[in-house]
């Protein structure tokens, strides 16, 4: 393959649904991969990631990522990467997580200070 493009798209509001430009309609979040040809003969491998939102109402309550039956709003099964930052969130809530790339830190904040995990 020539080039490899990877497009990011948003959550979608659609009853759990996602048409993606080529067409294909998808109903769950991954990603999803087509290849185009063009007019000299090329190949170009385009990926996308969706992630695919159920609406409110939705009678799923739970979020599952890697298994089909989540115990809990989210259950994930398998490893949940925190992307390093060099600074506290500002306004931070009870109970919200980072992962401090300075001092290689998880912190969670307890409603007055962060604290070391």
């Amino acid at each position: 393959f020539k080039k490899m493009n990877i497009f990011n798209y948003p959550l979608s509001d659609l009853w759990g649904t996602y048409t993606l430009p080529w067409g294909q309609t998808v109903t769950s979040s991954g990603y999803y991969s087509h290849v185009y040809q063009n007019q000299y003969g090329c190949d170009s491998l385009v990926t996308a990631y969706v992630v695919v939102e159920f609406p409110s109402d939705s009678t799923r309550n739970n979020i599952g990522v890697n298994l089909m039956n989540p115990q809990r709003n989210l259950h994930i099964k398998d490893v949940l990467r925190l992307e390093p930052r060099n600074a506290a969130p500002n306004n931070p809530t009870k109970g919200d997580l980072y992962y401090d790339g300075t001092m290689n830190k998880i912190r969670y904040y307890n409603g007055l200070q962060w604290v070391d995990l």
